[in-house]
């Protein structure tokens, strides 16, 4: 045979010398410059002996892509932990092999394979690791499965808007051309979604039916009948008939299979009568799923909630963003300013927003982005909006101004209409970010304390640390985004506490304080009060107080 790639010495040496390997039988490939060396193994019983012949797999040019050992094409979806090319994955986490030279990789790998795979195979220990990750095998199913009469495939995705029921559902939807399919019951949000994507959209009828369990790959259906079948089964014949038999028939079809784990799309293209059945991925795009993958305990209440937020400047603008990507159902966005140039450096909005106010620049920024929020922009001061809102329709009034007028108007229109509020502001610098929650307390003086003055962590600032515009009488404050991020965070956390814990009989104050190092390193100094005091080798300090 002729070599056409140069082997690595040691790693011919150790293939040569393994008895699992037929060496002399071996084989290069230009194109993909790897190495391929057959792999012996135990004789499998009759039933199991569907591996075909397992080579193993040596990229040859590149030192970071890793070996592997490859089945044969009949093996797939019919063995787990194939994906669709026939590449086996034998380690939850392949990035532990590369912490080994070659041929130390090549020995875990083989060592894995001939020690603990086949006899796991073998044995029918790895039959239900179909069931671990369904969505995955799916995915392999449909790659592989041949196109009848569908359109391009990257474009057949669909998007499950609505959480999974527990009974079946038919209704009208589209299928986005740019996109895939939008499969929703919520008007409102698919209506918000359908606006946010530039798309020329046809009508589809869609039927999610639930089931209990997810498929095996050996049950997936592959004919109409059988799809008819499983949704007789599931969702009861009357509704199988009026869906397969009722509408319009020149208008596509999709079932969606839900299971608790995974979800399976059937797509019947109008053109074939609607005779012809083309699997589809689902992509799960509900709320739950979206914002609460880890905290499902709290996104209810986020959805429901109703929050109103005065300011949409650079710190409000992110705050504003967190709380819409935590799934918040609806922000009212109270700001009366212009998007400015010098606003770029520390806003979420860019250049395109030049010369436009900001509150309705970031509704349409973020809420074409997250159509699950409703973001409603109120282009006006705040002493207007005040005099003409009810607030207490609001379960939290969030205040980043940091003006003093607005902490006045606020606390007066908080003791005819009773609602939590939460201040939030920046010392120069941002040395120190602090957050204020109030819940039964209306002013902010508490025993003879100024709780705004009390809450600084740094006294005697310069007069002169304040920049000017040019060409304006606007002052303002230096920082950059990076510092900026600390101080929402810490807002937008404190936010979404308020919505969904009890209600504290006391003001609390957080505040985000930077050590002496930080501090000293700015243009300007000032005194640092004694509760801010941190020891030497503290960068940072998130600090609680009660009031």
């Amino acid at each position: 045979m002729t070599e056409r790639l140069k082997i690595p010495s040691d790693v011919a040496e150790w293939c040569d010398s393994s008895p699992w390997l037929v060496w002399e039988d071996r084989g290069t490939s230009l194109e993909k410059s790897v190495l391929s060396v057959p792999i012996r193994h135990p004789e499998l019983s009759r039933g199991r002996d569907i591996l075909g012949r397992p080579r193993l797999i040596i990229p040859l040019s590149h030192r970071h892509e890793r070996p592997y050992v490859k089945l044969d094409d009949i093996a797939i979806l019919k063995v787990p932990h194939i994906d669709e090319q026939g590449k086996l994955c034998l380690f939850k986490d392949e990035e532990e092999l590369d912490y080994f030279s070659r041929t130390e990789q090549l020995s875990k790998i083989l060592k894995r394979f001939i020690d603990i795979f086949i006899p796991a195979w073998e044995g029918g220990h790895l039959d239900q690791h179909f069931y671990d990750e369904p969505e995955n095998y799916w995915h392999v199913y449909v790659q592989l499965y041949p196109v009848k009469k569908m359109r391009k495939r990257a474009n057949l995705t669909a998007y499950l808007l609505s959480r999974r029921g527990k009974k079946s559902l038919r209704y009208d939807s589209y299928y986005l051309e740019n996109l895939g399919f939008l499969c929703s019951t919520q008007t409102n949000f698919k209506t918000r979604f359908l606006s946010s994507i530039k798309s020329t959209r046809y009508k589809c009828s869609v039927f999610e039916v639930p089931i209990f369990s997810a498929f095996l790959p050996s049950d997936y259906p592959t004919s109409l009948d059988q799809l008819k079948a499983i949704c007789r089964a599931a969702a009861g014949a009357k509704e199988t008939q009026r869906f397969f038999h009722g509408g319009k028939p020149n208008v596509a079809k999709l079932v969606v299979f839900r299971s608790p784990t995974c979800d399976y799309g059937y797509y019947l293209p109008a053109e074939s009568k609607l005779k012809v059945i083309n699997p589809i991925v689902c992509e799960r795009a509900d709320p739950d799923w979206l914002f609460g993958r880890y905290q499902e305990f709290n996104l209810k209440s986020y959805e429901k909630s109703k929050i109103a937020l005065i300011g949409a400047g650079s710190l409000g603008s992110h705050i504003l963003h967190i709380l819409a990507h935590s799934g918040i159902g609806e922000i009212h966005l109270i700001d009366s300013d212009i998007f400015m140039p010098a606003n770029i450096g520390r806003h979420m909005l860019g250049v395109t927003s030049l010369g436009k106010a900001k509150a309705i620049q970031l509704s349409t920024l973020i809420g074409r982005d997250i159509p699950s929020c409703e973001i409603i922009p109120l282009y006006e001061s705040v002493q207007s909006w005040l005099k003409r809102t009810d607030i207490s329709k609001f379960d939290l009034i969030v205040d980043v101004t940091g003006e003093r007028t607005v902490r006045e108007v606020l606390a007066a229109k908080r003791i005819v209409q009773h609602v939590p509020l939460i201040t939030a502001w920046m010392e120069p610098y941002i040395t120190a970010a602090h957050v204020a929650i109030f819940h039964d307390q209306i002013s902010w003086h508490v025993d003879g304390l100024n709780l705004w003055h009390e809450a600084h962590a740094f006294t005697g600032w310069p007069e002169d640390y304040l920049l000017s515009e040019p060409g304006c009488s606007s002052r303002f404050s230096p920082y950059t985004t990076d510092q900026l991020s600390f101080a929402a965070g810490i807002t937008a956390e404190e936010c979404l506490l308020a919505l969904t814990h009890s209600p504290m009989n006391y003001v609390k104050i957080k505040s985000w304080v930077r050590g002496e190092e930080y501090s000293k390193n700015q243009k300007h100094a000032a005194e640092r009060r004694d509760w801010a005091i941190l020891p030497k080798n503290i960068d940072a300090a998130i600090i609680t107080r009660q009031f």
